[in-house]
């Protein structure tokens, strides 16, 4: 045999009942967390359940000890089933805790001097004969008082008016009856008042004893069911909730199925079985107010911008010629070199120090055709004409040929030109005359590109910022490097300022960081490094990296761009390889540092801020 275990009991006012038990034999174990521990008093009763309440039977008192008890109940046989119960009788503040264990050394129960029935009315039959033995008692002690003869007063029975013997119990009613008996009270013995007597006729036999009001209103401690009928408004919320589901319908918004059935517009997918697709379809066509899909029209425009184009100004701008730079060639303006050709320049008067005779009359001599030269001309030593001639002028005036003229012997003006050769070397329409240092002379010469372009490193007529002029080998490189049919940038101020951006910005989507040397995603089933910032300006981190070596502090991780970087720097508590980590992020720079951490792995979940710059 072997003692099994009932249960644990934490005592109260209250009667707290142990499980069902079979047992006779049982071992109480008291334990305590104060230091007198011999005060706890306690009842301990058996009980059964009849017509759905507990009827109690037996009774022992107990003044625990700190060592264990064993008591012995007896099982009444036909009795199915019962329990201990058990409450405290003394007025401790303290807890005590009851161990109690059973021992079943009477299999078949014990002959009982009452049947099953009895026991429902055994307390108000032992309550009648605890009266009638009181009575029994005060009867035999006043028989024996009256006949004392050592009695020091002498007292006979006529004096104190009993009757004769045996019939004492009348005088004991007639004395109980005396008001000269005080009245009982909670801490004195004494007679039972009126009130106290109406108030015990309330109760009914077998009552037990009331639990505490807030034992009684505490949910936790209520037995039986509540009609939903009795809780306000609890079905209406009830029928406004979704049944449980395993498998969101269709209907309902779901896939309606557990596996995943649709398109996952992140990762790649094979999509099986076909596919037939209206003509219409489910998202419109973007506008220039809405958002929506690209329509063919709208991808031919996008195909004919180069890459890199920024937006064109308005036609009214770019049609505007004072917004024009740069040249234009002749050729392009209809009808311009036409009539340019057409007209001559006009002048007034050309004066000398301009080439001119500043004269509106002939005034100088004409080659070819025949003059009448007036007034006396002075000749210098070495006159273009012929000295043979002089003698007669009549006979020598005449044609002078172009060998006279460009005779390297005759001079004209020597100061001013010389040495023209015009029977070797013969102007042509349109040329210059170009010194030669070679042949010491004055030589017709024709506009080129090799001869304009030798002129001072080929920098002649270079354009600048303030004048038109020729491109500069530079200028060629800057402009190669522009796309055909890019217009210019506007500035950075008008690009930053939000008022005139343009298109949706993306909000909620996930951005891979660009990781620094040595730093990757630490892999699967750990999330990638990402960042993203949500509508309220909360900027938030996820993933697992690693790096291939050692750990430096204050490594930089990676930097985040303008736009989700906190005004003030944030000092941030992370974890790394299972130990505490500590991750700053710079305010002016977009810098994320690890300061403390492991190069096995640091995590990046949890980490948010207001995104303020």
């Amino acid at each position: 045999m072997e003692w099994q275990a009932v249960g644990n009991i934490t005592t109260t006012k209250d009667y707290a009942f142990t499980p069902i038990i079979t047992g006779t034999l049982f071992k109480l174990k008291h334990t305590s967390a104060v230091a007198n521990k011999s005060d706890l008093k306690i009842i301990i009763r058996q009980a059964f359940e009849n017509d759905g309440q507990l009827a109690l039977f037996d009774y022992k008192l107990i003044n625990c000890k700190v060592e264990q008890d064993i008591l012995l109940f007896s099982l009444p046989k036909g009795l199915p089933s019962r329990k201990l119960a058990i409450k405290r009788v003394d007025n401790l503040s303290d807890s005590w805790s009851i161990e109690i264990e059973s021992l079943e050394i009477i299999e078949d129960g014990v002959d009982m001097p009452i049947t099953l029935s009895d026991l429902l009315e055994l307390q108000q039959q032992i309550n009648s004969i605890q009266d009638a033995l009181t009575l029994k008692a005060l009867d035999i002690d006043l028989d024996n008082h009256v006949l004392n003869t050592n009695n020091p007063h002498s007292v006979t029975a006529g004096q104190i008016g009993a009757d004769p013997a045996g019939s004492a119990i009348a005088s004991v009613i007639v004395h109980e009856g005396s008001a000269n008996h005080p009245v009982a009270t909670s801490s004195h013995k004494g007679m039972i008042s009126a009130a106290d007597k109406f108030k015990l006729d309330g109760i009914e036999n077998n009552a037990t004893f009331n639990a505490s009001d807030n034992y009684l209103v505490n949910r936790s401690n209520h037995t039986g069911l509540q009609a939903i009928s009795s809780i306000v408004s609890l079905q209406d919320t009830l029928d406004a909730k979704q049944n449980s589901i395993d498998v969101l319908p269709i209907n309902k918004g779901g896939t309606g199925s557990n596996t995943q059935n649709f398109v996952d517009l992140t990762n790649n997918q094979t999509i099986g079985g076909i596919k037939t697709f209206s003509s219409t379809p489910a998202i419109a066509g973007a506008t220039a107010t809405a958002a929506g899909y690209m329509v063919a029209a709208d991808k031919t425009k996008l195909d004919a911008v180069s890459p890199g184009a920024t937006v064109n100004q308005t036609d009214t701008y770019l049609l505007s010629r004072a917004n024009h730079t740069g040249t234009q060639s002749i050729a392009t303006i209809a009808n311009l070199q036409s009539s340019l050709d057409g007209r001559e320049p006009t002048i007034t008067i050309l004066p000398i120090a301009k080439g001119g005779t500043n004269s509106s009359t002939q005034n100088f001599v004409d080659l070819t055709n025949n003059q009448t030269i007036g007034g006396i001309k002075s000749f210098s030593s070495s006159p273009i004409i012929p000295n043979a001639s002089i003698a007669n002028q009549s006979a020598a005036f005449g044609q002078i040929t172009a060998a006279q003229v460009g005779n390297t012997i005759a001079q004209w003006n020597a100061s001013q030109l010389r040495g023209v050769n015009l029977s070797t070397t013969a102007p042509t329409s349109g040329q210059f005359l170009l010194y030669s240092a070679t042949n010491s002379r004055w030589e017709g010469q024709g506009f080129s590109d090799t001869l304009h372009g030798s002129r001072a490193g080929g920098n002649l007529h270079a354009a600048t910022t303030a004048a038109n002029g020729f491109m500069l080998a530079a200028d060629k490189s800057k402009l190669d490097a522009i796309a055909t049919e890019a217009t210019a940038n506007s500035s950075d101020t008008y690009l930053l300022n939000r008022v005139n951006h343009i298109g949706i910005s993306s909000v909620n989507s996930w951005i891979a960081p660009t990781l620094a040397t040595g730093w990757s995603a630490f892999g699967a089933p750990h999330p990638s490094p990402f960042y993203r910032k949500l509508p309220d300006g909360t900027v938030e981190f996820k993933g697992l990296i690693k790096k291939s070596t050692a750990v430096t502090a204050n490594e930089a991780l990676f930097t985040l761009p303008v736009g989700f970087r906190p005004i003030e720097n944030r000092v941030i508590t992370t974890t790394s390889n299972s130990a505490l980590g500590r991750i700053d992020i710079v305010a002016t720079t977009g810098a994320v540092t690890l300061v403390v951490g492991n190069n096995s792995w640091v995590s990046l979940e949890g980490i948010r801020f207001v995104a303020e710059q």
